[in-house]
């Protein structure tokens, strides 16, 4: 049963009646007045000479109360978690994360409120956690202060994923030592650890102001805000996602979003800024990130660039995205060393058997088996454009555009410049702050309203990423004419089969719906692959009809689609190609009826060879016989 002893004094006695055996176990409580200090406690049995001692340590309790504000704090095995204390009633007090006799780890935290906001979060580091490697806690806030007071657990491995009590206590560290602050828990929570893992790669592009916009905020407001801007650009589609870069002055952007989990502690432990620990990282063989040219041709090595190497952390910036365990890796498409027309591998690896399911004393062979790896692909191409018009028409009168399309990513901004011919009528009109919107177009406005009907003048873009500026002719008119659209129709044939190695004819009509006169590359294709062309002119309301001859010697068997195609229009049919080969054996004929018997005939002369070609003998009499004929023929003449 249980017994309950009220208002004891040091010195008091007291005699549990009617034990027969057992373990007694004893509580205090109602002790707020004891003074400090060592009490002992002497058992005896008073009808034998059974007796035994003990004593307890009564210490100056914490005041105020700490809480957590989670009961439990959830991480990927390698990530930094985050644990936010609340302190009521005081600016101090300790944090214990583990239980040695448990888990055989035990960090015991000292927390210090230090702008007095009533919390205090503390990031604790479970990759460099009991492995002496990088810092295991801090504090979230600067202003705070968040110190490791002691760590039980020397670790070879990251900690093991599972459960672990997290507790809180008004009472400090004493010397590194939790044990005061353990007896005086005022709450108690779980940090939950884990699996890390590795996902995909998602490739997406941007220009280098965007780029530059993101890098503002994360120095200004850190990760979390960076990622809110990263964000609000896929909204905004200056953000977009690609598998194709353009390469000018400056180049397109890159933006590598990679799933990985569990890497944020081995960045945080390097130092520095995410770009410098991820190169710190590349260095010491722990991840890799590399870019590969695809198909290099003939007896060429393949372009690389390596972080690490070819790469520094000088040409990157790495956002973390923290509530989902994703980097953004920004990279200039310029700085992968390839050329127009290459198509690159870009490859993000997790190698170290700390953050893989191999283990630090496996054969490499075995280590390398369990790297993780991301990637994706894309193609690099010359930045380019054009405008809408050549020559570029406006009226005279205000608001009158001058648009035209570029290859590069979408956010990218240039100037407009519009310059007259004549000097007589000289004039410059410049339109900054034009934006490449997703589609590719470029759009700036002008004021004509002093100029006159036939005024002519040069466009041209001014500080875009072309290495060569645009340039076009324009002229003051007084109506703009539609732009020339060329439209396909009349597709002959829209269905055919050939046989391997023949010839194909393909035609068909090409119209210019538009007003102005222009000229387009009109082009033979086959599954979307271009394998002729030719330039037509054509003004406005003018059609032509096109035909292209195509050798299919090197086509396969099977089913394509063939089309005629423009800048503005295709049309498409469906072309089969059979296999060549040589026809079948016809059927053996009957045999013949059986011949009369011939006559003996005479003895034939010696000089004969026995091995003559069979039937030779009867072609020769044959011969002769039409000999004599003729011979006959000729003496009655």
């Amino acid at each position: 049963g249980e017994f309950d002893v009220s208002n004891v004094d040091d010195g008091d006695e007291i005699t549990l009646e009617g034990v027969t055996g057992g373990r007694l176990d004893a509580g205090f409580s109602g002790v707020d007045d004891l003074s400090t200090g060592e009490y002992e406690f002497s058992f005896d049995v008073t009808d034998t000479s059974a007796a035994d001692t003990a004593s307890i340590s009564v210490t100056e309790a914490g005041e105020g109360d700490l809480s957590l504000a989670d009961g439990t704090t959830t991480v990927a095995q390698g990530d930094v978690a985050e644990v936010t204390v609340e302190l009521d009633d005081t600016d101090s007090g300790s944090v214990v994360i583990g239980d040695f006799e448990e888990n055989n780890y035990q960090a015991n935290i000292s927390v210090e409120d230090g702008n007095d906001d009533g919390e205090v979060t503390v990031l604790f580091n479970t990759y460099a956690a009991g492995r002496d490697d990088g810092t295991v806690v801090e504090a979230d806030d600067d202003d705070d202060d968040v110190d490791l007071g002691g760590e039980r657990g020397d670790l070879v491995d990251l900690l093991d994923t599972g459960d672990y009590a997290v507790s809180a206590s008004p009472t400090g560290l004493d010397d590194g030592d939790a044990e005061d602050a353990i007896d005086d828990v005022s709450d108690i929570g779980t940090l939950l650890i884990e699996e890390r893992s590795t996902g995909e790669m998602v490739l997406w592009r941007t220009s280098a102001d965007v780029r530059d916009d993101v890098v503002d905020v994360q120095s200004d407001d850190g990760d979390e805000a960076a990622v809110e801007a990263i964000t609000a650009g896929v909204e905004d589609d200056v953000v977009t996602q690609t598998d194709t870069a353009a390469l000018g002055d400056p180049s397109d952007v890159l933006v590598h979003q990679i799933d990985a989990t569990g890497l944020e502690g081995a960045l945080a432990a390097q130092g520095g800024s995410n770009a410098e620990a991820l190169e710190e990282l590349a260095s010491a063989d722990a991840v890799s990130l590399t870019f590969t040219e695809q198909n290099p041709g003939a007896n060429q090595e393949a372009v690389e660039a390596e972080l690490g190497d070819e790469l520094t952390a000088d040409d990157l910036d790495v956002v973390y995205d923290d509530a989902n365990g994703e980097y953004y890796v920004f990279v200039s498409a310029g700085d992968v060393g390839g050329e127009d027309g290459d198509e690159y591998d870009v490859d993000f690896t997790i190698e170290t058997a700390l953050l893989t399911d191999a283990d630090e004393d496996d054969s490499d062979e075995e280590i390398e088996d369990a790297y993780e790896s991301a990637d994706a692909a894309f193609d690099l191409e010359e930045a380019d454009g054009s405008f809408d018009l050549d020559p570029v028409q406006v009226t005279n009168a205000e608001d009158q555009s001058v648009s035209g399309e570029m290859n590069v990513a979408p956010g990218t901004e240039l100037a407009l410049r519009v310059r007259s011919d004549d000097v007589a009528t000289e004039f410059i009109k410049n339109t900054e702050g034009v934006v490449v919107q997703p589609d590719g177009t470029f759009s700036g406005e002008f004021d004509f309203s002093e100029q006159t009907v036939n005024d002519t003048f040069t466009v041209s873009t001014r500080n875009s990423p072309l290495t060569d500026e645009l340039e076009a002719d324009g002229e003051v008119v007084e109506q703009v004419q539609e732009p020339a659209v060329f439209e396909v129709s009349d597709l002959d044939p829209t269905e055919a089969t050939a046989t391997a190695g023949d010839s194909v004819t393909v035609s068909a009509t090409i119209r210019n719906t538009g007003e102005q006169e222009a000229t387009q590359s009109v082009a033979l294709t086959l599954d979307g692959e271009e394998i002729d062309s030719q330039d037509v002119t054509l003004a406005g309301g003018e059609d032509t009809t096109v035909e292209f001859t195509a050798d299919t010697s090197d086509f396969d068997a099977g089913e394509y689609e063939h089309g005629v195609a423009t800048e503005d229009d295709e049309a498409t049919g469906t072309l089969t190609i059979e296999a060549s080969g040589d026809g079948g054996d016809g059927d053996d004929g009957g045999d013949g009826d059986d011949g009369e018997d011939g006559g003996d005939g005479e003895d034939g002369g010696d000089g004969g060879t026995d091995d003559s070609t069979p039937g030779f003998g009867a072609l020769v009499a044959l011969v002769a016989l039409i000999a004599a004929a003729l011979l006959a023929t000729r003496r009655t003449e």
